[in-house]
């Protein structure tokens, strides 16, 4: 007599999944489990808890529930409801899967099949997640894999439908054409991610903690103590962790440095202390008298007027330049608008932008950001600072010019030339 197949429980997957990865116990024990029957998938919300379909547990191996009960647990752990948010949705969503599912492969986590990864678009393994989103872009209309619209399960995989082949729209799209093609909508009720995965709540969740909920939640103070314990044990782990995962976890326990605030910080001061500040004029005078009748002079504040220079010469390339619009975005939060100068061995384009995407990145040639330095403290009126973004291949100014000038450098090699009176921050310290 045959026996019934037994159900598979959420305590076996959890299981399976801490033998698997025993340094990420700590989120995959903390992840509050909430039943959704006809969910179709797992899927975690921003406040750590995990949803899950008993008839997909019930349909799949403890080895399937077991690398999902991961996936989720990794959705929290690289803080995925915080990235790619002005970004394209689905895209972002299968980019967040594609760095997860690579990670857990690597780790030698037997893969569900129901999954997307990196080999089914002929990507690299072991990529951040924003990288895989600047790859999907890139990625020709025909290369994807072929299919029809379906419903999503969060995995990456938009899951069923009728594709142009014959199968069902499972598995390795490379080897079945029915796989339907990443990039299509989710259904809004089933196979959906969580706000874990996007940062937006669904229809089906329980929204945010709070004392009247039957089901908790976990707030943001308990999210980072989870997550600053999990890196600690990723750290001390002996065993076999792949690389990136390794240095994710230190960057958590001891983060870098953010260069664009410190460009904040550093543009905020060098303007802040120009010359001028506290000069006094009788164009507007006072409003104060003095016994007699003199007339007091006015407190004349000048406006901060930093310009930012753009190196846009031929060794500048499209990650330089993206650092440097970063940067410039960075900027605009602390100034309403921003004089922006584009050149290489000269100024070529001169615009003042309230968005980066108003930047002309006018050029192409060699390179002498020294030259442009000196052009740009003849305007008048004078700036207040200079910041000059440049991957650090070019000359310098001699000698120190009559304004504040910060280098930033999206090449952390280039450092050593900088001349010792320019302020110097480094948009990419690591090089990665």
């Amino acid at each position: 007599m045959k026996l019934a197949k037994v159900p598979l429980t959420v305590s076996e997957g959890r299981l399976r999944a801490i033998q698997a990865m025993p340094y990420m116990r700590d989120i995959v024990l903390s992840l509050i489990m909430v039943e959704r029957p006809d969910l179709g998938t797992l899927a975690v919300d921003k406040w750590g808890r995990c949803y899950y379909d008993p008839a997909w547990l019930d349909a799949h191996s403890t080895a399937d529930a077991a690398f999902v009960f991961l996936h989720e647990s990794f959705h929290v752990f690289l803080k995925h409801c915080e990235r790619l948010l002005n970004t394209e949705p689905v895209m972002a969503n299968v980019a967040k899967d594609l760095a997860v599912n690579s990670m857990l492969v690597s780790s030698g986590v037997p893969a569900c099949k129901e999954g997307c990864f990196p080999r089914d678009f002929g990507f690299p393994d072991n990529r951040t997640t924003e990288e895989y989103y600047e790859m999907l872009e890139k990625m020709p209309k025909q290369k994807e894999p072929r299919g029809g619209s379906g419903k999503g399960d969060g995995k990456g995989n938009p899951g069923e439908g009728k594709g142009e082949g014959k199968g069902e729209g499972k598995g390795d799209p490379s080897t079945e054409p029915g796989k339907p093609c990443p990039g299509k909508p989710p259904d809004k009720n089933k196979g959906e991610g969580g706000s874990g995965q996007d940062g937006e709540q669904k229809p089906w969740e329980c929204g945010p903690p709070s004392d009247d909920q039957r089901i908790p939640g976990l707030d943001s103070f308990d999210l980072e103590e989870i997550i600053d314990g999990t890196a600690r044990n990723i750290v001390k782990h002996q065993g076999s962790v792949p690389g990136n995962l390794k240095r994710i976890a230190k960057n958590i326990i001891d983060p870098p440095t953010d260069p664009f605030k410190l460009l904040e910080t550093v543009a905020r001061s060098a303007t802040e202390s120009a010359p001028g500040f506290g000069q006094y004029t009788y164009k507007r005078p006072s409003r104060r008298l003095l016994e007699g009748g003199a007339v007091l002079p006015h407190h004349r504040k000048p406006m901060p007027r930093p310009v930012v220079l753009v190196d846009t010469s031929g060794s500048m390339d499209h990650r330089d330049l993206g650092l440097a619009l970063g940067a410039i975005q960075r900027g605009l939060r602390t100034f309403q608008s921003l004089t922006v100068v584009a050149g290489d061995t000269h100024i070529a384009a001169v615009s003042k932008v309230f968005k980066a995407d108003q930047v002309q990145l006018a050029g192409g040639g060699g390179t002498d950001v020294g030259a442009m330095i000196e052009q740009a403290c003849e305007q008048k009126p004078r700036p207040t600072c200079i910041v000059a973004i440049t991957d650090g291949y070019t000359p310098y100014p001699s000698k120190p010019v009559n304004c504040p000038v910060v280098i930033c450098l999206t090449q952390s090699s280039q450092k050593d030339r900088v001349p010792k009176w320019c302020r110097v921050v480094e948009l990419n310290p690591k090089g990665e």
